[in-house]
Order: structure tokens, then C-alpha cells, then sequence
């Protein structure tokens, strides 16, 4: 195997390298949004919450997970945790999406992940991937998408519902995370080199 080194290791899953890729601004500040809203909410003494830390699924499956929560206590083997998380957010960027979108979602729903959220930052928009008990297979729970108070101002109440504002976390006991406060607005400063 090549020298990685041990924190800069590439994904393995079922045996295919991904190289792991560090996110943009946007990207890495929804990740931290979203992990420390989930840590302000949850009970620490029975979850414990990781951003981007490694994990040893299977024996041919090492990945690194943007946001995992898992059951405490936690195994952990030479710096890895090897345990499954009950809940995964995977926040994209262009080259991490299509992994993210199929490997990923397949991975977590083989492993019995509960929930997995695909996070895409750059539309303000997340998916909600609930496991089924009976099937063990993903089902589609909801769709989420950040409208700016503009156009939120503009739709009627019949429409508002079509269009939640705030996600419920069973583990957080139903608490409501609002998508504004995971999705900032960002400005654009355009500097003239001449």
C-alpha cells in the first residue's frame, strides 16, 4: 500500500481508492454550522459526534464521514473508529457529489445507517434518507430547500407548506434544526487586479 501518511489516507471503499478532497468555504462552514448545532442539542452522554474522522466500516471500507453520530461508547482502534454511526451528513462539493450521491448512500444503507442527509451547500438544499426497518433500503423522508425570505414572503400559506423551513432530529428529541441557520448568506467581492 502506499505511504499515505496517517492522516491524509485515502477513502477505501470496497477496495477502490477515492482521494479525500478538503472542502471550499462554503462547504466546510455548513459542515461546521450543522455539527455545531447537532452538538448544542444532543445529549452528550449517550452520542458522541465526529467531523471527518476516520472509520473503519468493514475490513475493505475506511471512509470519513463529514458528520457521523454515533451510540456511546465508541470502539476505537488505532486512531479509528470502528463502529457505525446511527446518523451521517455528507455535505458535497462538485467532486465529492456523485460519490456522495451513490457509493456513499449505498455504503451507509448496506451498514444500517438510520439517517443519511445529503448536503448540498451551494443550492441550499438538503435530502433527508431515512432506513426502513423491514426492507432495510433507503426511503426518501423529505426534501429541503433554503428560501430566501423574499421569496418566502411571496408564497401563500398552502405553499409555505410545500416548503419546510426546519428539519426534525428524532435523536435530538424532535428538535427542529432551521435551515437558516445551517445555510449563511455568502457575498461575493470581486477585486480588480489591473
Amino acid at each position: 500500500m502506499e505511504n499515505w501518511g496517517k492522516y491524509s489516507l485515502p477513502e477505501v471503499i470496497y477496495g477502490k481508492k477515492y482521494r479525500m478532497t478538503a472542502q471550499g468555504i462554503i462547504e466546510s462552514d455548513v459542515t461546521c454550522q450543522l455539527a455545531d448545532i447537532i452538538n448544542k442539542h444532543m445529549n452528550k452522554e449517550t452520542y458522541e459526534l465526529t467531523k471527518r474522522v476516520w472509520n473503519r466500516l468493514e475490513d475493505n471500507i475506511l471512509i470519513g464521514p463529514d458528520i457521523a453520530v454515533y451510540n456511546k461508547p465508541l470502539s476505537v482502534v488505532d486512531d479509528i473508529i470502528e463502529s457505525i454511526p446511527f446518523f451521517v451528513a455528507e455535505v458535497s462539493s462538485p467532486l465529492t457529489r456523485r460519490k456522495d450521491h451513490t457509493v456513499k448512500k449505498e455504503l451507509y444503507e448496506k451498514v444500517g445507517v438510520k439517517e443519511y442527509w445529503l448536503v448540498e451547500p451551494n443550492a441550499d438544499f438538503i435530502e433527508v434518507y431515512k432506513l426502513n426497518a423491514e426492507t432495510c433500503k433507503y426511503y426518501l423522508d423529505g426534501t429541503y430547500q433554503k428560501l430566501w425570505e423574499v421569496d418566502w414572503d411571496e408564497l401563500t400559506e398552502g405553499e409555505k407548506e410545500e416548503f419546510p423551513q426546519s428539519i426534525e432530529l428524532e435523536f435530538l428529541d424532535k428538535q427542529n434544526i432551521e435551515l437558516n441557520k445551517i445555510f449563511r448568506s455568502y457575498t461575493c467581492t470581486i477585486t480588480n487586479w489591473e
